[in-house]
């Protein structure tokens, strides 16, 4: 049973069967993210907890749908949105706001896409059991040419964030969607966010500074991911015929992965 509290940056979590006590919750289902004060919120999906607790980090627009073909069966799973923060001026800055509001412990991360680089960099600021990055880079050397170029030269700095919207729809050249069903709930996610949001992240993306990859992590990739190239990854695991929207295309895989990286860490 998940519990949602709108005066607080983080939700409150109550696990199944405890009936919930916090007085501050005011309804069953999280906040749309209409609410630009809330930047993460948490719900409860508890199978096997064993102490774990797994915060899922959604792509660039994206939010907890992204994960909800994945059946994960270890630990409290905790869903985050993104919200616009004038304060983090790049990923660096994000991943510091977010460390600052977790306090369990026994944490793993689980980041797709531009979530996977914020895992990255809070992987880096606190201390976590373990790390999963779902189609998105370790560092900036696995990074495109186009976006180290974009990143060079400061090229998303350019954009008007007036026309974030009609933009968006290039989005298509690099996620390589696999129906149309698929494609309408990426920008249904996308388009719930503002473009404030949105132009924060199109220029954080390129402007990423990181060039050493954690020690220990697990990179699931699709061999026919548009914008991450397995080439340039050390030892990833490759998804035969999966693409950048890896959640809904390849779910079974992922989720046989991911539970065995988390049973793994259980002992």
């Amino acid at each position: 049973m998940a519990e949602w509290s709108n005066a607080a940056v983080l939700k409150t979590v109550v696990p199944r069967g405890t009936g919930g006590s916090n007085p501050s919750v005011s309804a069953s289902k999280p906040p749309h993210c209409q609410a630009v004060f809330l930047c993460l919120y948490f719900k409860v999906n508890v199978l096997i907890s064993n102490g774990l607790n797994v915060y899922l980090l959604p792509g660039m627009g994206a939010d907890e749908r992204l994960y909800e073909p994945i059946d994960i069966q270890y630990g409290t799973l905790h869903y985050m949105r993104w919200e616009y923060r004038k304060e983090c001026k790049s990923l660096e800055d994000y991943a510091a706001f977010l460390c600052s509001n977790i306090t369990t412990k026994n944490n793993v991360l689980i980041g797709s896409s531009m979530g996977g680089m914020v895992a990255v960099e809070m992987y880096k600021i606190q201390s976590f059991l373990g790390l999963v990055l779902l189609s998105a880079p370790s560092s900036v050397r696995e990074f495109p040419f186009s976006l180290r170029l974009a990143g060079a030269f400061k090229l998303a700095h350019a954009i008007p964030k007036g026309i974030m919207f009609r933009m968006n729809r290039f989005a298509n050249t690099f996620m390589g969607f696999q129906n149309s069903d698929h494609e309408e709930l990426f920008f249904e996610m996308l388009e719930s966010y503002g473009p404030d949001f949105l132009h924060f992240a199109v220029k954080a993306i390129p402007d990423w500074k990181q060039k050493n990859p954690p020690k220990d992590y697990l990179q699931i990739i699709g061999s026919k991911d548009r914008l991450f190239k397995t080439k340039r990854m050390k030892n990833p695991h490759v998804i035969e015929g999966s693409g950048h929207f890896m959640t809904f295309e390849q779910p079974g895989i992922l989720t046989e992965l991911i539970n065995e990286y988390l049973r793994g860490l259980v002992g």
